[in-house]
């Protein structure tokens, strides 16, 4: 595993091709900010419910959690444009 994966709070890893999860440990605050972008219910394992694998969800996502570590899957930084992905690897270094 690699270190920037292990150092980042925020996890953002592709499922599918049409689905990624983002995972973090279970805080409250966080999961109050993630509900708006999909309101189904955090699951207590850790993980969140999936999200559709789309450059607008990923920026709402970033944009939320734009003041932590955000690990971002490399499959998912070849998926979309680089304007989308320098938004999250600013903060993942």
């Amino acid at each position: 595993m690699n270190q920037e994966y292990l150092r980042s709070v925020i996890k953002i890893l592709r499922l599918d091709l049409d689905t990624f999860r983002v995972s973090f440990p279970y805080n409250l605050a966080f999961i109050e900010r993630i509900k708006p972008i999909n309101s189904q219910k955090w699951q207590p394992n850790g993980i969140c419910c999936p999200f559709p694998n789309t450059a607008e969800t990923l920026e709402k996502i970033l944009r939320v959690f734009e003041d932590q570590k955000v690990y971002i899957d490399p499959v998912l930084q070849t998926s979309f444009s680089p304007r989308v992905i320098s938004r999250g690897s600013e903060r993942s270094e």
